[in-house]
């Protein structure tokens, strides 16, 4: 509960302070008690990823050198909109629309994807224990087949970010740091760059 609590206080600071220079973003409570969260700001994406990297196991891993390998070692990268998200048993899976695949077969179909996540604080309520919609909220997915997890593909760990829509400032990384030369840029450059890889 210490660690939720540590999260969910960073968080809501990091929303009030309005760290793009538009009106803060509402804090956890408020922004999935509703079941709809809108990604209108830094503040809302900081909370929205605090939410969603929660209950990740520990990763053990060898840095890539560069997206490109990322890319190279996996089956297929796409950019859309994450529609919904969920966590249940012990994953989080997400729903996603207008999907265009940026490096892969052009003929993949993706609809979903998940990764492993439990909720763990047994004292507080999962914000995802029910599906949230959401808003405005984009991303870029490097993905790798995988029959255990909802959707049928799970991120790369190195290779799943977001933004709001239309936001110029650095997108977030779900999972771990992306790896040098990838990290801290727009979506749109990122899924550029993986465009390009």
């Amino acid at each position: 509960m210490k660690r939720f609590a540590a999260v969910a206080a960073m968080a809501v600071m990091a929303a009030a302070c309005g760290s793009d220079g538009t009106s803060p973003g509402a804090g956890i409570s408020e922004l999935f008690s509703s079941g709809l969260a809108p990604c209108r700001n830094t503040g809302d994406l900081i909370v929205i990823g605090d939410i969603l990297t929660t209950g990740q196991p520990t990763l053990n891993y060898q840095p890539s050198a560069d997206i490109a390998q990322v890319v190279e070692q996996s089956d297929v990268a796409v950019r859309g909109f994450i529609d919904s998200a969920v966590r249940s048993r012990s994953y989080t899976s997400f729903d996603v629309s207008g999907v265009e695949v940026l490096a892969g077969s052009a003929d993949v179909v993706v609809d979903g994807f998940g990764f492993e996540a439990r909720w763990v604080e047994r004292n507080e309520p999962d914000p995802l224990r029910e599906p949230v919609q959401f808003s405005n909220l984009e991303f870029v997915a490097i993905l790798n087949k995988s029959a255990a997890v909802p959707g049928g593909y799970t991120p790369a760990i190195e290779g799943f970010v977001l933004n709001c829509e239309g936001a110029t400032g650095a997108a977030r990384s779900v999972m771990v740091e992306t790896p040098p030369g990838s990290t801290g840029l727009p979506l749109g450059e990122f899924a550029d760059l993986v465009a390009g890889s």
